[in-house]
This record gives C-alpha cells, structure tokens and sequence, in this order.
C-alpha cells in the first residue's frame, strides 16, 4: 500500500511533534512492508507469482542448495573439485608458503 498524502503529514506530525518533545531522544520507525519493488524484481526472475513471493517472504525459510535451485532463488550449485586429500584452505595457505 502507497502512502497517500494525509497519512504522509499525519507521519510527518508526530515526527516534528517528537523532536519538539525532546530532540536528543532517537526516534524508532518500524516499516512494516515486504518491498513491493523487491517482490515483483523476485517474481520476474523466479517465474513464480508475487503472491507466492510474499506468502514464502513473511518468515524465514531456508534451503538446501538443491532446493535453493527448484525453488529458483540460485542458478546453480558450485561443487568444490579437489581431491579428497586436499584439505581446501590449509592446503593453499601451504602452497603460498604461508604456514
């Protein structure tokens, strides 16, 4: 839902009324919106509606790689292709003798 402008002044009245009250006291806003430009930018991409996109959005949801590929948050999964012997970031600390 877009701000209309009497909820805009009536948001800017209590801003201003706030500051009058005590300026040294910090103000906490909380937006309560899932970004409705963000929703539409993830639909597009992900072939999915923007429905869908904000009931999956509202909490958090993890996934495996595999899923994050059906789902169509990634591309693809990167698989490491060293050998089983080599131990990955110790291995090139040595290589660049470094340890």
């Amino acid at each position: 839902m877009s701000l209309v402008p009497s909820v805009t002044e009536l948001i800017l009245a209590e801003f201003l009324y706030l500051q009058y009250e005590d300026e040294q006291k910090p103000i906490y806003l909380y937006i309560n919106s899932t970004g409705t430009t963000k929703v539409k930018l993830y639909a597009k991409h992900m072939g999915k509606s923007t429905e869908q996109i904000e009931e999956d959005i509202r909490r958090p949801k993890y996934f495996s790689p595999s899923e994050a590929v059906e789902y169509g948050i990634i591309d693809k999964v990167l698989y490491n292709e060293r050998s089983s012997e080599d131990s990955g970031v110790v291995s090139d600390l040595k290589n660049a003798q470094l340890i």
